[in-house]
């Protein structure tokens, strides 16, 4: 029996939709998610059982919010959401210790979250 493990998903430009991109979720041992200019409007909780998930890439969307699960991402080094429409940003993702690159230009933040020590 072979068995096949999905380390890098590109995505990125594939007008995929909001529920397009849940079979993402039983991608478990997934580094990489490109979701990049695509017509995504929201993301499911599930993306915290992505649990070796180094980069997510989610930039030129059509996100307004995203899910506090974003923090329980342990491994998550980077994280582009860069060119959507958020306003703000899960309180979670300052308590990230691996997240080392967050982009979030061409949005519409007033604030980021508060960073633990």
């Amino acid at each position: 029996m072979f068995r096949i493990f999905v380390l890098c998903l590109e995505a990125h430009n594939s007008h995929l939709a909001t529920h397009a991109y849940h079979a993402a979720g039983s991608l478990c041992q997934l580094r990489v998610l490109n979701l990049n200019q695509n017509k995504l409007s929201s993301l499911p909780p599930e993306i915290s059982l992505l649990v070796d998930l180094e980069q997510l890439s989610l930039s030129n969307n059509q996100l307004a919010s995203l899910p506090p699960e974003l923090g329980a991402l342990p491994s998550l080094r980077e994280l582009h959401v860069d060119g959507n429409q958020l306003s703000t940003l899960p309180h979670t993702l300052g308590n990230m210790d691996n997240l080392h690159k967050l982009l979030v230009h061409k949005n519409h933040l007033t604030s980021l979250p508060s960073v633990s020590v």
